[in-house]
């Protein structure tokens, strides 16, 4: 029996469209849209706290890329750019689980001891421990979003713990958008009030601990008005609550990352 030959074209259904130009037309659909909303929901991000988180419990979700998009974009951006002009970040060296965290004095000893376990001293298992980290760091940096989910939560109880989710990706998402810019910004204004005669402990207060404070009090204050509908004043008052609050909540994260660090090697 003769096998039967496989016709070398499928045959066409009735209503298929086989065009170029429909596939080109479809693609460029897919791009602009794409770009639009890229662009849209970044614009909100930086120029209207509050507006994508309440949106995305509102008809005008599909207007925005979902939270967890935004913050993956975030996170990428960040994690490019930040080798590039030499800036930490979320990536801690051993340096500063070593001696410049509350948790230092529990850690300390334990480095010690892992560095003499490993032999050549503590130089050789700092660099260890540095390549390290900072592979744990683009993982682990998406544990800001839950830890400062419950510091909101905190702050603004009567909500359902996703509002606080979603709230906490979007301001996630703007730190790391913003922190590379801000901290080289407001660093070079430290510098500026030192050689304007202000003390380098008063220099330091201006640019590198008081700038990002305040920077994070205005952006979550106008978020709060905007996500949770609150009055002026309460969200001044919960803005400075939570940017205070992120000192503990970057304290958690070091910990968090320094463990995982520590006994993956």
């Amino acid at each position: 029996m003769t096998p039967a030959v496989p016709s070398p074209r499928p045959a066409a259904q009735p209503d298929a469209d086989y065009s170029l130009r429909r596939y080109l037309a479809e693609a460029f659909e897919v791009v602009t849209n794409a770009d639009s909303r890229l662009l849209r929901t970044c614009r909100a991000l930086l120029t209207r706290p509050g507006v994508l988180t309440a949106a995305y419990f509102s008809p005008a979700r599909d207007e925005y890329l979902r939270p967890q998009q935004v913050l993956l974009l975030s996170s990428v951006f960040f994690f490019f750019v930040q080798p590039l002009i030499g800036f930490n970040g979320l990536n801690s060296p051993l340096s500063i689980h070593l001696s410049q965290t509350p948790y230092s004095p529990l850690v300390a000893p334990w480095i010690m001891a892992e560095a003499a376990r490993h032999g050549g001293g503590l130089e050789a298992y700092r660099a260890v421990f540095d390549a390290a980290v900072d592979a744990h760091a683009r993982t682990l940096a998406f544990l800001l979003v839950p830890i400062f989910a419950l510091l909101a939560m905190l702050v603004s109880w009567r909500r359902y713990f996703v509002q606080h989710l979603v709230f906490a990706t979007h301001f996630v998402a703007f730190l790391l958008l913003v922190l590379t810019p801000a901290v080289m910004a407001l660093s070079a204004l430290a510098r500026l009030a030192y050689r304007a005669g202000l003390g380098v402990d008063a220099a330091y207060a201006i640019g590198d601990s008081f700038g990002p404070a305040l920077l994070c009090a205005v952006y979550l204050a106008a978020a709060l008005r905007t996500a949770y509908g609150e009055g002026p004043v309460p969200a001044a008052v919960k803005g400075v609550v939570l940017s205070l609050g992120m000192l503990p909540v970057l304290t958690a994260y070091r910990f968090i990352l320094f463990l995982a660090t520590y006994y993956g090697l």
